[in-house]
């Protein structure tokens, strides 16, 4: 049925899948089961691919909160991998996966399937990725680096959230989009190895960027903070969450936001400020702090970094 769907929308170029789902504490195999968000987000994407749907934008959402507040990504090995041919022309991409599927435990196959799944998409130009923990991420974000064809010479915008990853093979990412890279958002990653500083000082020579984010990012464990250049932070006075990623703040439903003092663990440099300057001035202020960030339990729960 959800196949004869599709085969009506011939022309479909954008599918937006918003999913909800509420699981316990104590039964993490819910998150994969019937009715889970993994389980919706493959049974769309095959029966699209069966009908031979051709996107150009995927975007894939979380939808409510589950009821102990953790939002699942989309279990990476139930990504239906036989349609990837029909990705070939998507140009956008925000999805949340996640290695926590428990039927794979001790598998390493996660890896190659989601650097597959990125590859079978040379044309992206916005690539919102995002994982629900930290596990495996560095592994999954190396092989996407240096060990397979993920290559997107049109990409234009790139937000990374709930990464641990090795500064080295972020330089590498960006160093192959300095020409072309418009927006960068990095959102509670933490970095091994190389400091944080290489990036800035790589991002300073980035002549197309005009918009970048730096909120709650961590350096071998510890947080890092920018004392005086930190953002402006912008609260929905509804949900109490900070939405700064790409400046695209929005407040449904919410008359007034409450602006608050400076987030000295959130930077922004925006289209109409002299970027390279602004970088500078996040250079002079970083600093590595002897607090240790939280665990990823604590950021999928909102919460903010309090002194």
């Amino acid at each position: 049925m959800l196949t004869s769907a599709f085969r009506s929308l011939s022309n479909l170029k954008t599918l937006i899948i918003i999913a909800q789902q509420k699981v316990r504490p104590s039964a993490p195999a819910e998150y994969y089961g019937p009715g889970s968000i993994s389980h919706v987000v493959s049974s769309y994407l095959a029966a699209a691919g069966m009908a031979g749907i051709k996107l150009k934008s995927l975007l894939v959402g979380t939808g409510a909160i589950t009821h102990w507040n953790i939002k699942p990504g989309v279990a990476v090995m139930d990504l239906p991998m036989s349609f990837l041919p029909l990705y070939a022309n998507i140009t956008s991409l925000q999805i949340k996966l996640s290695t926590k599927n428990p039927t794979y435990l001790g598998s390493t196959d996660w890896i190659r399937h989601t650097s597959l799944f990125l590859s079978a998409m040379p044309l992206l130009e916005e690539l919102y990725l995002s994982f629900d923990d930290r596990i495996h991420t560095e592994a999954i974000f190396s092989e996407i680096v240096n060990k397979t064809t993920c290559r997107w010479p049109n990409l234009k915008r790139l937000q990374l959230i709930g990464f641990q990853l090795k500064t080295a093979d972020l330089l590498s990412l960006l160093g192959r989009h300095q020409e072309n890279l418009e927006r960068f958002a990095v959102h509670y990653c933490d970095f091994t190895g190389e400091s944080w500083r290489s990036i800035l000082e790589c991002l300073r020579e980035f002549p197309s960027l005009q918009d970048l984010r730096i909120i709650y990012i961590a350096q071998d464990g510890w947080r890092t903070s920018f004392q005086n250049s930190g953002h402006v932070a912008e609260i929905d006075e509804q949900l109490n969450t900070v939405d700064i990623f790409l400046g695209e703040l929005k407040f449904d439903g919410c008359p007034w936001a409450l602006v608050q003092d400076l987030n000295k663990y959130c930077v922004v440099a925006e289209h109409w400020e002299n970027i390279p300057a602004r970088i500078d001035q996040f250079l002079t202020d970083f600093t590595v702090t002897g607090l240790a960030a939280e665990s990823d339990v604590d950021i999928e729960l909102g919460d903010l970094w309090l002194d």
